[in-house]
């Protein structure tokens, strides 16, 4: 029994050996476990211990749950990957947890957030949507195994930045950086590793599509085309800025749309890059064959 008994059987074709989990099977019908919790009047307490499992390192070796995993899955796919023609990232929660995630917060915006202890309504103002938005990260992420993006960032949030200061909408943006690498939500009690997909202007699909969230409901993302390039400076600037000790921000990984409607003079891409020099967690998503090539 034990690590060694598992490794053992998984590592040799030798069958002489007894199975005890088997024999519990067969003699009782039941499964066989390490440990049985049972409780009656600390029900409470329990919840919470149970509750906060999900956010600890996982203690079941590794090769089991990947062993599992191959267990499950179709042959020709568990072929595959032992064959190396695929690879099947983080095998070991492949059967326990969803891998990634590319969160749809727009629906956060429309329908508010709703845990097991409180429910809120859509949100309203700007600080308050940002709030949302990590709230829904920190929910989530005990629920997987990878990172988590958030699209259109700066588009998504622009509605509410409406007749906002700079400072006001870089003060918001400060919180955001900051809360999103200070969430020890996720497996280990690290930070869930996220990132943000920004555009430098409202992309063309987007244009004429009528918002259905925030004050500004109704009204075409279009007609917040400065407020999204202000979310996108007040990045810029709270990245260059580090953290209080002048350390980089790790998270979210910062991302920006480069498409065929961009000047390459444009300030804020010259801006982008600058930051990425400094800070060295960027990425461009280059768009650029769909259309007109960017002008060298």
């Amino acid at each position: 029994i034990g690590d060694k008994a598992l490794t053992y059987y998984y590592n040799t074709n030798d069958t002489n050996f007894i199975d005890l989990a088997k024999l519990w099977n067969e003699k009782y019908n039941l499964p066989f476990v390490f440990a049985q919790l049972c409780f009656t009047k600390n029900g409470k307490q329990i919840q919470k211990i149970a509750d906060s499992f999900i956010q600890k390192k996982v203690k079941i070796p590794q090769y089991i749950l990947k062993q599992y995993a191959m267990e499950v899955l179709p042959k020709n796919v568990s072929k595959a990957h032992i064959n190396k023609d695929i690879h099947i990232h983080d095998l070991d929660f492949f059967r326990t947890r969803a891998n990634c995630l590319n969160n749809p917060y727009e629906m956060i915006f429309m329908y508010g957030l709703e845990s097991i202890t409180c429910s809120s309504r859509p949100a309203k103002h700007f600080q308050v949507a940002i709030n949302q938005i990590l709230k829904g990260l920190s929910l989530s992420q005990s629920h997987l195994a990878g990172g988590q993006g958030f699209p259109l960032f700066n588009v998504l949030l622009a509605p509410f930045a409406s007749g906002l200061s700079y400072e006001e909408i870089k003060q918001g943006i400060q919180h955001f950086i900051y809360e999103a690498n200070q969430i020890n939500a996720s497996r280990g009690y690290q930070v869930p590793f996220s990132n943000i997909n920004c555009e430098y202007h409202i992309p063309k699909f987007l244009e004429n599509e009528t918002i259905k969230y925030s004050c500004n409901k109704g009204n075409l993302f279009g007609d917040y085309e400065d407020e999204s390039r202000q979310i996108l400076r007040a990045l810029c600037d709270i990245f260059n800025e580090k953290d209080a000790n002048g350390k980089p921000f790790l998270f979210p990984n910062f991302i920006t749309v480069v498409r065929n409607d961009l000047d390459k003079d444009d300030e804020l891409l010259q801006k982008v890059i600058e930051t990425n020099l400094i800070t060295g967690n960027g990425y461009f998503i280059n768009m650029l064959k769909y259309g007109k090539k960017l002008a060298t």
